[in-house]
């Protein structure tokens, strides 16, 4: 092999590849333009070795060939090497060399024009385009790098011309049809790229792509029927690939031909073919017929289709279902039977089953829920709001063991979360483990800097710990903090009245809390007893017993309540109601050994 036929054929494979690459990247700059690529191996082992040995023996091989040739041969193989590393401007001086020698080398031309077209010059690139062309103009590869060019250019003229040129060539590569009446519909000849699709077709048959451009020029020039034949030539061209027949009912539904498009997907359900598209179809005209039943059901036959993929069926559920379940129990009840059905289609969904989690959780089903969230963070443990979710029941549940080690986790994924801390933190001071629930809940309050009913909450907490350590300065600064971040906190106006009074201290703002208590909440028995200790307290008893009757009659009493009301009873002299009163208290608090000393003793101490 000469040095000559080397360099022609690495011209052609590494030209041929940069070119496609340079072509796609020009093509992104126009929408309208071609879109398929053919993708080429830019790794090509022993290419460039095959450069090396052959050089080896110019001198050997090339006696017959003149001495500028020779050199110019040189600069191109240099040109290349620089190419393939994608050094476009040394690749460039390289060529412009080589054509310095040898003005007609046509492989130097074209290199040359490929690297102004990779390097953003398109003007640059036609003149050594149109060069290659001209010396060969047999070559495709160097048309095509032209067309392009031109096209870059916006010279339509000239770039149809080369791509008619190029059809006459290889008149069954399909990629000029498309190619040639992508540049016409840009240029507004819509009947132009027809005859072009038509030509295609008529040579290698009918092709899906051409036949949807085709429809989309229709549709666009409002000939609904001119699209709808070119549907039905795929449905008929393509028997075996029955999904056609669901396009053209997609086709017919999005305009208005409800019954038509009904006939086409039964019609395709009957032959026995199966997808879940067919049925979201069928549920999408249920719902605008306000068939709920008929579209229920055929969502159902969807969701339990693995290949309707799990992020369509969460969007399916979140836009029809879940925004509306908390106030309607009908689609509530719906959306957890489809949300179950994707979740045992999918259960390497993550978000399918926080979702149907939820459905569980807002159906007051909180145990199943739960085991659900916690199989979704086995999948992934990085969704903050299914953790949270997580961490709510186990509060609900009084399942301290399952909050402190729930909590656990959620601290260490997201230790910026104030919420997970916040959690965690009532979990240990449930758990009584004290110094480590104000060393969580006081990192989690330096969180929450900008939510001031978070920073209530934890203040309320923080004065519930300091208070069961005795330390009652730094106990009262902490509600006061979260009275002064929410003034209408429950937990902080509760607990702070009641602790006051227990000390019998700053009384007449215990009780200016209280009030406000029971004013917020007049029917919570825990508020109700607050307030008539407070009330007891400062030594008004018959307003005591009047709001502790209220508490009482609310159902289902305490032993703590009803161990109050018999002190007030005993305070205003009514012995024997007090005994009785302590009595029932000690039968659910068996253990109270002080209220054991009262009723023994008969009196208060």
């Amino acid at each position: 092999m000469t040095i000559r036929l080397i360099l022609f054929s690495l011209t052609l494979l590494f030209g041929l590849v940069a070119f496609e690459q340079a072509q796609a990247q020009s093509k992104k700059k126009n929408k309208n333009k071609n879109k398929k690529e053919i993708n080429q191996d830019l790794e090509n082992p022993g290419s460039l070795i095959e450069i090396n040995e052959n050089t080896k023996s110019v001198a050997g091989e090339t006696s017959d060939i003149a001495p500028k040739q020779i050199l110019a041969e040189q600069s191109l193989i240099e040109g290349m090497k620089w190419y393939m590393l994608e050094e476009y401007t040394k690749a460039t001086a390289a060529f412009e060399a080589a054509l310095k020698i040898d003005d007609k080398n046509d492989a130097a031309c074209y290199q040359l024009a490929l690297c102004y077209f990779r390097l953003g010059e398109p003007r640059s690139a036609l003149p050594h385009a149109e060069m290659a062309a001209k010396i060969k103009n047999e070559n495709i590869y160097y048309l095509q790098l032209l067309a392009s060019v031109y096209q870059d250019l916006s010279d339509n003229a000239n770039a149809e011309k080369t791509w008619r040129t190029l059809i006459q060539k290889q008149p069954r590569n399909d990629e000029y049809y498309h190619s040639l009446a992508d540049l016409l519909r840009q240029a507004g000849k819509t009947k132009d790229a027809i005859k072009v699709y038509d030509q295609a077709e008529a040579i290698i048959g009918p092709d899906d792509e051409m036949i949807r451009k085709k429809q989309d020029i229709y549709l666009n020039a409002g000939n609904l029927d001119a699209a709808l034949k070119e549907g039905q030539k795929l449905i008929d061209a393509f028997p075996d690939f029955p999904d056609y027949m669901l396009m053209q009912a997609e086709l017919m539904l999005n305009n208005r031909r409800v019954e038509d498009g009904k006939t086409i997907i039964q019609k395709y359900l009957n032959s026995g073919f199966s997808h879940p598209y067919a049925y979201l179809m069928l549920a999408d005209i249920a719902a605008n017929e306000n068939d709920n039943a008929a579209q229920f059901k055929y969502l159902q036959m969807a969701f339990e289709d693995r290949d309707l993929n799990p992020e369509q069926k969460v969007r399916i559920l979140l836009t029809n279902y879940y925004e509306q379940a908390e106030r309607n129990n009908s689609l509530r009840e719906q959306g957890l039977n489809l949300s179950q059905a994707a979740a045992k289609a999918h259960p390497e969904s993550a978000d399918l089953l926080a979702l149907h989690g939820d459905f569980l959780y807002i159906s007051q089903k909180q145990e199943e829920a739960l085991s659900i969230y916690l199989q979704s963070v086995a999948i992934n443990p990085d969704n903050f709001r299914v953790w949270e979710r997580i961490l709510q029941i186990d509060w609900n549940a009084s399942q301290t063991d399952k909050l402190v080690e729930h909590g656990a986790k959620a601290t260490d994924l997201f230790p910026n979360q104030a919420l997970a801390w916040f959690y965690y933190g009532m979990g240990l001071s449930e758990a009584q483990k004290n110094d480590e629930a104000l060393e969580a809940l006081e990192q989690g309050r330096a969180l929450a800097v900008n939510n001031k009913e978070l920073i209530s909450n934890f203040e309320a907490l923080i004065g519930d710990l300091y208070h069961q350590t005795k330390d009652y300065p730094k106990s009262d600064r902490a509600y006061e903090a979260a009275l002064t971040a929410n003034p209408n906190n429950a937990r902080a106006l509760n607990n702070y009245s009641y602790y006051l009074a227990l000390r019998k201290e700053n009384l007449n703002f215990a009780q200016q809390m209280s009030i406000k208590l029971v004013r917020l909440y007049p029917n919570d028995a825990n508020y109700l007893d607050t307030h008539a200790w407070v009330l007891y307290v400062l030594g008004s008893y018959e307003q005591a017993r009047t709001y502790m009757e209220k508490a009482i009659a609310l159902g289902s009493p305490s032993a703590t309540l009803l161990e109050h009301y018999g002190d007030i009873l005993f305070k205003l002299g009514n012995v024997e109601a007090a005994l009785s009163q302590w009595i029932k208290a000690l039968q659910i608090d068996t253990d109270n050994q002080a209220l054991e000393q009262k009723i023994k003793n008969k009196r208060l101490e």
